[in-house]
């Protein structure tokens, strides 16, 4: 009998990498919106190969609730490599994000990435210039805020790679 070597062959890998980008403050609560559903799926098998990241778009980051205090890693390269960034809340909408982030978020819609603001996270993805020209459902992303985007109540997505959802 003869024996045979067998070379293994490198596999894409087919891992969907989706990012949640929080903030400092951000409650556990409006943050576990944004990756629970991927995160069932994953526990049940349905998303085996789905890896959804918590990071943090500035430094020094915790998420609270219920008397519990997490730290989230600050991980910008994570932002430059998910297929979908999920920015669930913006604490307000008169303080700019920080520009490293915002930067970041350019350079994943400008890759192919897809960008996701839900509620107030579209004020990130205004104020990255994501929306300029769009319209948003948000009155803090309409003219006089640094953005373009104009306001249209009950806008639930403009554009398959930038969008957003909600109601003012």
């Amino acid at each position: 009998m003869t024996a045979l070597a067998v070379e293994p062959v490198p596999v894409a890998s087919t891992a969907q990498r989706f990012v949640v980008v929080v903030f400092d403050g951000v409650s556990l609560g409006i943050m576990s919106f944004a990756f629970g559903v991927f995160d069932m799926a994953q526990h049940y098998g349905v998303l085996p190969d789905l890896e959804v990241p918590v990071v943090s778009g500035e430094p020094a980051t915790a998420v609270t609730g219920g008397g519990l205090s997490c730290y989230v890693p600050y991980d910008l390269d994570a932002v430059l490599t998910a297929g979908l960034v999920i920015i669930p809340n913006w604490r307000d909408p008169a303080e700019p994000p920080p520009e490293p982030l915002l930067a970041a978020l350019r350079a994943a819609h400008a890759r192919g990435a897809r960008l996701a603001g839900l509620c107030s996270g579209a004020f990130v993805l205004a104020a990255a210039g994501l929306l300029d020209g769009r319209p948003t459902h948000r009155p803090a992303c309409s003219p006089g805020t640094g953005s373009s985007a104009h306001l249209e109540p009950d806008v639930l997505a403009d554009d398959i790679r930038a969008f957003y959802a909600g109601r003012r």
